[in-house]
């Protein structure tokens, strides 16, 4: 009896050691416990620090877009959530506003935004109906999820949203950031494309970032569906003034012709001629006749020489994947791009400084002279093939470069056999320009 009663204590045993090894969570990857920054190197910082003159100077480069450039005090301050917008849309391709402000600008026209900076209610839906009014897919907020403070776990949510394909900005009580969402699935953590120290005018607060941002209480998060093409604004004219109405003059008087009496005088008889004598018929001569002239040789005319083109064609190279054409000779108001190896009318007639007067499509403006140039590039297609998945697009031939993209393994792309640096060749791929490894393209 004993033995049984010690086989049956042994099964029950066995079978709650067994419930409890299955109910046991499964270990996940830990993603890195940081919120890491972009990291900036002295040149970008001069460029992206916080702005002293009158004129607005974003960087061209979207991730590095900073409140600080602005000319405006209120967007230096209250900016940050117009800046977070402005990335997410241009992670996904909509740059129609040109930069922040021009988004701005649009929101500002729609009632999304007010003077002040502020945003109306409902909060985050400015960048969903700028994508619905562009076209090319559907843009929309599915909600908002609370953060722990806890930098390791909230870290790990944040990336599990990433990774599941939503776009996501990181909010706390008084300040929005985008979290670059390539930039985060190539480094394997989140990663904050922050708007910078924008709320100040001493350029000396651009410094170096901490390595953890447990202040952030909440984030947003977007589902983006991509169909159809984008539709690029148009600039909106300017009303023209009214011309005032001109008076109507005054009637001038007639003036009353005044009498004058006129007196015709008597006319005096004439004396009667005395009749003159006949004259005598004169002979006529007979005419000679007149030689018949020679016929004169008409001279064929001389072509003239065609006018010289007042523009030249030019090609754009060696930008971050397209050049900006600008309303006027600066950065500011952006109203079209032109992609890395494009054709271009250049009229040099029109040139302002740094600054060519172009021709794109049916767009004019202007653009910066030192990423056009007047020889052919010669592009070929290449695979990318022998990498670990992907290939690194960077600023300059070198890995120390600023990675500014990816390029899928398999995937063919546009080299430009003539910009090489090194083992490091120039190329164009999803709207990303830049040096990658000649290694691992295939022509």
């Amino acid at each position: 009896m004993r033995k049984k009663t010690k086989t049956h204590f042994h099964c029950i045993l066995a079978v709650f050691l067994a419930i409890l090894f299955v109910l046991q969570p499964l270990s996940t990857t830990n993603v890195e416990a940081k919120i890491v920054y972009v990291k900036l190197n002295s040149s970008v910082k001069k460029k992206v620090a916080a702005n002293t003159s009158s004129k607005s100077k974003f960087y061209s480069d979207w991730r590095y877009w900073s409140q600080g450039a602005s000319a405006s005090y209120n967007f230096r301050k209250n900016g940050c959530r117009i800046v977070a917008y402005s990335k997410l849309l241009a992670e996904l391709g909509y740059t129609g506003f040109g930069d922040p402000e021009g988004f701005f600008e649009w929101g500002k026209k729609h009632k999304y935004f007010q003077k002040g900076i502020t945003e109306n209610s409902p909060i985050g839906k400015a960048p969903t109906a700028y994508v619905n009014e562009m076209g090319g897919g559907t843009l929309k907020l599915e909600g908002k999820i609370s953060l722990k403070k806890n930098n390791k776990k909230d870290a790990q949510t944040i990336m599990n949203y990433i990774k599941q394909g939503y776009y996501v900005i990181a909010c706390r009580t008084s300040h929005f950031a985008y979290i670059g969402r390539q930039a985060s699935l190539n480094y394997g953590a989140p990663v904050i494309l922050d708007s910078f120290s924008g709320s100040t005018v001493n350029p000396a607060q651009i410094k170096t970032y901490a390595t953890n941002d447990s202040t952030y209480t909440s984030f947003r998060y977007y589902s983006f569906k991509k169909s159809g093409t984008i539709v690029k604004p148009t600039a909106t004219p300017k009303p023209t003034a009214t011309p005032k109405p001109t008076a109507t003059p005054k009637p001038t008087a007639t003036p009353t012709p005044k009498v004058v009496r006129v007196v015709t005088p008597t006319p005096k008889p004439t004396a009667t001629p005395k009749p003159t004598a006949t004259p005598k018929p004169t002979a006529t001569p007979t005419p000679k006749p007149t030689a018949t002239p020679k016929p004169t040789a008409t001279p064929t005319p001389k072509p003239t020489a065609t006018p010289a083109p007042t523009y030249f064609t030019g090609w754009v190279i060696g930008t971050d994947g397209s050049l900006a054409i600008n309303k006027t000779a600066s950065t500011k108001y952006r109203i079209a791009t032109i992609p890395e190896g494009a054709a271009v009318s250049v009229y040099p007639s029109k040139t302002s400084g740094n600054w060519y007067y172009v021709k794109y499509g049916s767009t004019y403006g202007y653009s910066y002279s030192t990423y056009i140039t007047k020889t052919k590039p010669t592009v070929k297609t290449g695979t990318i093939k022998g990498t670990d998945g992907s290939l690194a697009i960077r600023a300059k031939g070198s890995t120390s470069g600023t990675l500014r993209g990816t390029v899928p393994e398999g995937k063919k792309v546009q080299v430009f056999t003539g910009r090489t640096s090194g083992s490091w060749i120039w190329i164009y791929y999803n709207g990303i320009a830049g040096y990658s490894a000649k290694k691992y393209i295939k022509m």
